[in-house]
């Protein structure tokens, strides 16, 4: 980890990608919209 803070709803948002990519039922247009909120998030 970093040691910076991150905030609830960063962290609620993670959860939810981190569910949908284990599941395996991730399309396309799910990958390139992870990728976008992490590059938005960096």
């Amino acid at each position: 980890m970093s040691g910076v803070p991150v905030t609830p709803g960063v962290r609620d948002t993670a959860i939810d990608w981190i569910v949908r990519m284990q599941s395996g039922l991730m399309s396309a247009a799910d990958h390139l919209a992870l990728q976008h909120w992490r590059q938005a998030c960096a």
